[in-house]
């Protein structure tokens, strides 16, 4: 069962967030009993791309052992996996990276400082 804090693989793109099958996000709201998530996307470097509510359908939980999934069997070149490492960190890396700053974000938004949506020039 996905928790808040997981991070998760969408299922489908979302042309209108600018967002592909496969991207990954971090669930930072479930809403009543898992009839939607509020799934928030992010660069490496801690920018915050969107953050969407999704219906169950549009996400699955994430494998431990893939950084990146896709619904081709053959991602585009640039997020292709490499010896279990994309960009130079392993899944377990990555996943560490997103929680410290899914973590960041969260303190952030608490105090007033961060944005909860998406920024208007991206």
């Amino acid at each position: 069962m996905i928790k808040e804090h997981d991070s998760v693989v969408l299922a489908e793109d979302l042309p209108s967030e600018k967002l592909k099958a496969g991207d990954i996000g971090i669930i930072v709201h479930i809403h009543g009993k898992h009839e939607g998530y509020e799934v928030e996307f992010m660069t490496l470097a801690g920018q915050t791309l969107a953050v969407v509510t999704l219906s169950p359908q549009q996400v699955r939980p994430i494998s431990p052992a893939i950084s990146h999934m896709s619904a081709n069997s053959r991602p585009p070149k640039a997020t292709r996996v490499r010896a279990g490492r994309v960009y130079g960190f392993s899944a377990g890396e990555m996943r560490k990276i997103a929680q410290d700053l899914h973590a960041k974000a969260k303190k952030e938004i608490a105090s007033g400082r961060g944005r909860k949506f998406r920024a208007s020039s991206l």
